[in-house]
């Protein structure tokens, strides 16, 4: 087991995720960090895994923004035990076009080397924003679609 993290780097790293401080997460990130947040990439084009600075910041400013605006985190509960922290929290999202309020829980899991974030998985409630979301239109992301044609409609039953 390596060396507990230090509170105050895995308290920074959330408090900038949750402010959306792009530029204070890429600070806090490795330049491999692993970047994992599994769920319906068909539903949810922030699910996936990406791998490296850029990619993460990508997803993070870009590509996570057009689904949902995250408007607060509430950290609930944190865990650091060695090299490792867990956090489950309150997310409070609008949906973009609509900006209709979504809420659900997302817990994450950080693993600290070097005083860098080198991986994080996140897991969310994506049943529970289905539920939100059913005879609403949401935005899916085809995989191999052209870049201007990335985003499309649909209503979910």
């Amino acid at each position: 087991m390596e060396a507990q993290v230090p509170p105050g780097l895995v308290n920074g790293f959330f408090k900038a995720y949750a402010a959306r401080d792009f530029q204070t997460v890429l600070d806090y990130l490795s330049d491999d960090v692993d970047w994992i947040f599994p769920g319906p990439v068909d539903v949810f084009p922030f699910c996936g895994r990406w791998r490296g600075k850029a990619a993460v910041i990508e997803h993070f400013a870009r590509r996570a923004p057009a689904l949902f605006s995250i408007r607060r985190m509430e950290l609930e509960a944190l865990l650091i035990d060695g090299d490792r922290a867990a956090s489950f929290s309150k997310m409070t999202a609008t949906e973009q076009g609509s900006e209709r309020i979504l809420a659900f829980h997302c817990a994450h899991f950080v693993t600290v080397r070097g005083g860098k974030v080198a991986s994080l998985l996140a897991v969310a409630d994506t049943f529970g924003l289905l539920d939100q979301l059913q005879d609403v239109q949401i935005m899916i992301d085809p995989r191999h679609a052209p870049l201007a044609d990335r985003f499309r409609k649909v209503v979910l039953p």
